[in-house]
């Protein structure tokens, strides 16, 4: 007879959607020192939106919810706190500079980033976005394996 156990589990994209600093974490609780360290994470594309004061200065919750897209800030601040916890972390090696850095983020810039667009059009536009973005920045990639 076995025991079963019950789980809660919640989609890691909620509150780890770049889990750069849970993998650091977990490498130093391996005894791993920071210098043995490298990490490249490699994001789905982020918004580049903004939204101006202007627009925005009088808006309440309902339009913070809708017009100000509060769910796409709600997912993407957690990313980027775990960018700026790992940079952190690794201190100097966590230079932008990919010459001298063991911490790299590729993280595409997108403007159709509707999570529940799956037509054909989309994501065939999503794939061209990627496709340039590795184009763009195979240099970057190349020269952390080099020094990694």
């Amino acid at each position: 007879k076995t025991q079963s156990k019950t789980y809660s589990a919640i989609d890691g994209g909620v509150g780890a959607n770049n889990p750069s600093s849970c993998a650091l974490a977990e490498a130093i609780r391996l005894n791993h020192s920071l210098e043995e360290i490298s990490i490249i994470s490699i994001g789905t594309g982020e918004s580049n939106r903004s939204i101006p004061w202007e627009k925005a200065r009088g808006w309440g919750l309902g339009q913070w919810g809708w017009q100000g897209r509060l769910i796409e800030v709600l997912f993407d601040a957690p990313c980027d706190i775990h960018r700026y916890i790992t940079k952190e972390l690794m201190g100097s090696l966590g230079s932008e500079d990919a010459t001298v850095s063991r911490y790299l983020r590729l993280q595409p810039q997108i403007t159709s980033d509707a999570m529940d667009d799956a037509t054909r059009s989309n994501i065939a536009k999503l794939k061209r976005v990627a496709k340039n973005y590795a184009w763009q920045n195979q240099g970057l990639f190349q020269n952390f394996l080099k020094i990694n």
